[in-house]
């Protein structure tokens, strides 16, 4: 169902997730329940340092996994983040993000996950954009997405690498101090039925 940087924090009612006890016992001797395994989230997010809520706990089958993986492509996320600009952002610049409506980007393979993905240009939608100035040089920006853009690389370019990016949308140098994830939506009805 993604994921997010260790760094940024997933805010509004969190997102759904799957996960495998591979030892049982381990866990909780010869019987294992719901309970053992969200007191071992708890446990486990604590000595992270990782503050981590679980709600809505329960057994899944394969068809409900399936579902929360095909749902992938029919997400939008919205995010907030701080940023950055190498200049004075202007009533102008407010206006024209807020005008911007179902934006294509492409996307190169970022910089930063070439390890681990595949080198690919990929098309994906930002929604809306929404800026409100903190000073001259810093500012909120709020921001709703396709699944699987990397907001990061939006904002700064990643080198030329996502393309517009938000520096280029306003003819300036941009950069991101601090990403939150504040919704995340899924239209598609089989997810639905799966989790309710």
């Amino acid at each position: 169902s993604g994921r997010e940087d260790c760094n940024v924090r997933m805010l509004g009612t969190g997102r759904p997730f799957a996960a495998e006890v591979i030892d049982p016992r381990a866990l909780a001797g010869p019987t294992l329940s719901l309970e053992d395994i969200s007191a071992a989230v708890v446990r486990v997010s604590s000595e992270m340092r990782a503050p981590v809520d679980v709600v809505d706990l329960r057994l899944a089958d394969k068809s409900a996994l399936e579902a929360v993986d095909a749902s992938a492509s029919t997400k939008s996320k919205t995010y907030a983040c701080v940023v950055w600009f190498a200049r004075v952002v202007t009533k102008r610049d407010v206006e024209k993000l807020a005008s911007i409506r179902e934006l294509e980007i492409a996307q190169k393979t970022p910089v930063r996950v070439m390890h681990s993905r595949s080198l690919a240009t990929r098309i994906r939608v930002v929604h809306s954009l929404e800026l409100t100035v903190l000073n001259g040089r810093f500012a909120v920006l709020r921001l709703s997405t396709a699944a699987g853009t990397y907001i990061k690389e939006f904002v700064h370019g990643d080198f030329g690498r996502t393309t517009p990016s938000l520096g280029d949308l306003l003819n300036t140098r941009a950069d991101i101090l601090q990403l939150d994830v504040i919704d995340i939506s899924d239209e598609s009805a089989a997810t639905r039925a799966t989790m309710e």
